[in-house]
C-alpha cells in the first residue's frame, strides 16, 4: 500500500480509465427526480421534531423499487419524520455517492454511474430536491470497482472523487469546483483491491485534512490520513477490528451533532449502528442503535445536509457565557474551503472578512460560507490603507467589495474590517461598524500551526475577537486545535455579531468589552486612541500582514 503517488500525464497513462470531458447534455437514461412523502421506511430508534440548533446531516438510500429515500438527521444522532421519497428510477445506476458540493453552488450534490459507465451529476437544490438539468460529466467510469467522495482531498478548496480500478489502484480525480474536472489526474498507488470497503469520512482525525477509511478481509478498519496535498501521511493506523460482520458502512459526517465525524454501520439483521468518532482518529465508547429494517436498502450514503435544515450553533447570550469570536481576513484563498469544512464539521461559528477582487475566482467558496451560516463581511475591494484615500475613494472600495459579495449570491455586508486596522474619521462615515481585534497571532509571519494555536489559546479571554488569515495554510492547520483547546477552557465560539450585539455604524469594536461608540471622537496619541477628555479608549492597532 505504501506506494508513492504518481502524476498521470494524460488519458493514455491510465489505460483509458480517465473520465471523458464534462458535457452539458442530459442523457435520456438519467431518471427524473420527484419529491413525495413515503409511507414505508426503516424503523428508526429516534424521531424528534426538527431543530435548527445543530448541524443536521442526512442519509440517502435507494430501495428495491429504485426509489431514492431521504432520511433527515436531527443533529442528535437520530431522525426527523416523515421520511421522504426524493426520486424514482435510480435502479438504473450501478454506483451512487454523495461527494458534497461538487458543482460549487453551496448545495450538496449526488453523483451516479449507469451500466454504460457514464457519470451523471445531480445537483441538490438545498431543500431536499434537485436542480435540472442533470448533466453527464464523464464516461468510462464502469471500469472502477469503488468510487467515493472524500471531500477536498487535494487541498485546493474543491471537492474531489477517489476511484479504485479492478487491479486495485486508486486514482484521484480533482473537481474544478463548477461540476467538472481538473487535470492531471493522480495515481495514488496500488493494493486497494484487498479491501472490502473504502470510505471517505472527511477529517476523521481532526487535523484539518480529509482522510480515508478502509476495511480489510479480516474485518480490520484502517485509517489512511490525508496530507492535504493529494496524498497520504504514513504510517496507516488501525482504528478497529470486527468490522467484517457489517453489510454496509456509511460516512455521513457529524451525525451525532458533537462536532466530530461519525460512521454508520448496518449489520446482517438490517440494524443500523452509530459509531461516534472522537475527532482524533478513534471512537467514543458505546455504539448507538439508530434503526432497523435497513437491509432492503442499497446503497446507503451520506450526502451531507441535503435538505438545508442545519444551522451552525444554538443562539448564545455572551453576557452569560464566556464567548470568543474567530475571524478570518484576506480570503477567499486556497486554504479557505478546507478551513470552512473544519468549521462545519466542528459546528464552529466564525466571521469572514473577504477581499472583493478575490471573490470571482472562488465565488463558490464564498457562497458556501454564507449557506453554512458564516457571515461574509467586507475587507474592501483591493486591501488599500483606507487612510490614504478620500471619503469617496474609501466608499468606492467598500461598495465594490459589496457588489462582488452580492454577485456571488451572498447578502451585502453589514460589518467592515479596514485593511491593516487603519481608519480615520472618513472611515467611520461609511455606514458600518469597524471591526478590529484583541488577539493577533501574526499567523502570516512564518509561524507554524502549533505556534499559531498556542498564541491564540494563551491570549484569548472572554469577549476576545481573534484575528487570523484564511490565506495562510498553517492557520487552516491550526484551527482544529484552536477550537478544541478553547472549548476545553470553557469558551463558547460565536460570530462577531453574537459577541457584540447592537453595534452601530461608525463604532470601533476591539472586543465585547471595548467598543468605541460613533458618538465618541478620538485621536491617536503614543499608539493609543484618546477621547477629547483625555480618556484612553483603546489601542491604535495595526495589522502588519502584507497583502497577497
Amino acid at each position: 500500500m505504501r506506494t508513492k503517488a504518481l502524476l498521470a500525464v494524460g488519458a493514455m497513462t491510465l489505460g483509458g480509465l480517465l473520465p471523458a470531458a464534462s458535457v452539458g447534455a442530459t442523457s435520456q437514461a438519467a431518471p427524473e427526480p420527484t419529491a413525495a412523502p413515503i409511507a414505508t421506511a426503516p424503523a428508526a430508534a429516534t424521531a424528534v421534531a426538527a431543530t435548527t440548533t445543530a448541524r443536521m446531516v442526512d442519509v440517502l438510500a435507494r430501495n428495491e423499487a429504485g426509489q431514492m429515500i431521504l432520511y433527515r438527521g436531527n443533529g442528535k444522532g437520530g431522525w426527523i419524520t416523515p421520511y421522504l421519497q426524493v426520486g424514482s428510477g435510480w435502479g438504473a445506476f450501478t454506483k451512487i455517492l454523495g461527494p458534497g458540493d461538487f458543482s460549487g453552488d453551496g448545495r450538496v450534490d449526488v453523483l451516479a454511474t449507469n451500466a454504460d459507465g457514464k457519470l451523471y451529476l445531480y445537483r441538490g437544490n438545498g431543500k431536499g430536491g434537485w436542480l435540472s438539468p442533470y448533466p453527464q460529466i464523464g464516461s468510462g467510469w464502469g471500469n472502477f470497482t469503488n468510487i467515493i467522495g472524500p471531500g477536498d482531498f487535494s487541498g485546493d478548496g474543491r471537492v474531489d472523487v477517489l476511484a479504485t480500478s479492478a487491479d486495485g489502484r486508486m486514482f484521484l480525480y480533482r473537481g474544478n469546483g463548477t461540476g467538472g474536472w481538473s487535470t492531471p489526474y493522480v495515481d495514488l498507488g496500488g493494493g486497494w483491491g484487498s479491501f472490502t470497503a473504502v470510505l471517505g469520512p472527511g477529517d476523521f482525525n481532526g487535523d484539518g485534512k480529509v482522510d480515508v477509511l478502509a476495511r480489510d478481509a479480516d474485518g480490520r478498519l484502517w485509517l489512511y490520513r490525508g496530507n492535504g496535498q493529494s496524498g497520504f501521511s504514513w504510517p496507516r493506523v488501525q482504528v478497529g477490528s470486527g468490522w467484517g460482520g457489517f453489510t454496509a458502512l456509511v460516512t455521513p459526517g457529524d451525525f451525532s451533532g458533537d462536532g466530530r465525524v461519525d460512521v454508520l454501520a448496518r449489520d446482517a439483521d438490517g440494524k443500523l449502528w452509530l459509531y461516534r468518532g472522537t475527532g482524533t482518529g478513534g471512537w467514543s465508547s458505546g455504539r448507538v442503535d439508530v434503526g432497523s429494517g435497513w437491509n432492503a436498502l442499497d446503497p446507503i450514503f451520506g450526502p451531507g445536509d441535503f435538505n438545508g435544515d442545519g444551522g451552525i450553533a444554538a443562539p448564545v447570550d455572551c453576557s452569560k457565557v464566556a464567548c470568543v469570536a474567530l475571524t478570518f481576513d484576506d480570503g477567499p484563498d486556497a486554504p479557505t474551503n478546507r478551513l470552512v469544512d473544519t468549521l462545519i464539521n466542528t459546528r464552529t461559528p466564525a466571521t469572514f472578512f473577504v477581499i472583493g477582487n478575490k471573490i470571482s475566482a472562488r465565488a463558490s467558496v464564498t457562497l458556501k460560507q454564507h449557506r453554512n451560516g458564516f457571515p461574509v463581511e467586507n475587507h474592501t475591494w483591493s486591501h488599500p490603507d483606507l487612510t490614504t484615500l478620500s471619503l469617496s475613494g474609501q466608499r468606492s472600495q467598500v461598495t465594490r467589495a459589496d457588489d462582488a459579495i452580492a454577485a456571488a449570491g451572498v447578502p451585502r455586508s453589514t460589518l467592515l474590517r479596514p485593511p491593516y486596522g487603519s481608519w480615520n474619521s472618513n472611515t467611520r462615515q461609511l455606514g458600518k461598524p469597524l471591526i478590529l481585534w484583541s488577539v493577533d497571532p501574526r499567523d502570516w509571519d512564518g509561524l507554524t500551526a502549533s505556534q499559531i494555536r498556542s498564541h491564540v489559546v494563551s491570549n484569548a479571554r472572554a469577549g476576545s475577537i481573534v484575528l487570523m488569515h484564511d490565506r495562510v495554510s498553517a492557520t487552516a492547520d491550526a484551527v482544529p486545535g484552536i477550537i478544541s483547546d478553547l472549548r476545553a477552557k470553557g469558551f463558547t465560539l460565536v460570530t462577531v455579531e453574537t459577541l457584540v450585539p447592537g453595534m452601530g455604524p461608525g463604532d470601533i469594536v476591539y472586543s465585547r468589552g471595548n467598543v468605541v461608540k460613533s458618538s465618541t471622537a478620538v485621536s491617536e496619541r503614543n499608539g493609543m486612541l484618546v477621547a477629547p477628555d483625555g480618556r484612553v479608549v483603546g489601542p491604535a492597532l495595526v495589522d502588519e500582514a502584507p497583502f497577497k
